[in-house]
């Protein structure tokens, strides 16, 4: 029946059908009628992009970006990375990848311009609040690590705040080395001291 109504589709349709797109369809249909919200199908370059995002290792810049009219906006520039390095900070805005404007781009085609090979170099154009002008940077790409797990102390309060932004398979790692870092960083006090857990949305990393 289903192969029936595919070529029904891809042959007696009124315009041009993409077989492809139309197997994607399908099978997105099928998961769907599971009524499952954790069962879906993905597309093989979604699907390749959700493994790295799950393994959390990549190569790039070493930047947490999310959307922006202008390009990217930089939300977070990770501690170890060429974006740091190259003097990249939060709050900037990429407007430009390789002398291509990427004004009204998504957000995930802007970081597939950053990525690429290890020891390969790309260059951002940046605008800044406060500078003027827009100005390049030049950064070699390298093998990145996705922080999914900040610490830090509530000010005023003798509370630890472990925020965990997304899950990947560095995730308990990187949770375990916070911990001991809250024990370590902890005001002596009479009163005890707690951690406060929260998982939230992640920004697409570069």
């Amino acid at each position: 029946m289903f192969v029936q109504a595919f070529d029904h589709i891809r042959t007696g349709y009124y315009k041009k059908v993409d077989s492809k797109e139309l197997k994607y369809a399908g099978l997105g249909g099928l998961m769907n009628s599971l009524g499952d919200p954790h069962t879906q199908y993905l597309e093989p370059q979604i699907a390749k992009e959700f493994d790295l995002e799950t393994r959390g290792k990549f190569v790039g810049i070493g930047a947490r970006l999310q959307g922006d009219p202008l390009g990217a906006r930089v939300d977070t520039v990770f501690e170890e990375g060429p974006a740091r390095r190259g003097g990249v900070r939060a709050g900037d805005t990429i407007v430009g990848v390789d002398g291509k404007s990427v004004g009204g781009l998504p957000t995930t085609e802007i970081v597939k311009l950053i990525r690429g090979e290890a020891g390969t170099f790309v260059s951002l154009e940046l605008i800044r609040k406060g500078v003027e002008k827009p100005f390049k940077v030049r950064l070699k790409r390298e093998p990145v690590v996705t922080p999914s797990v900040e610490f830090k102390m509530i000010e005023g309060a003798l509370i630890g705040y472990v925020s965990v932004i997304s899950f990947s398979e560095p995730t308990t790692e990187q949770f375990a080395n916070a911990c001991p870092s809250s024990a370590r960083n902890r005001p002596r006090a009479s009163s005890s001291t707690s951690a406060a857990i929260r998982a939230g949305c992640s920004k697409s990393p570069s």
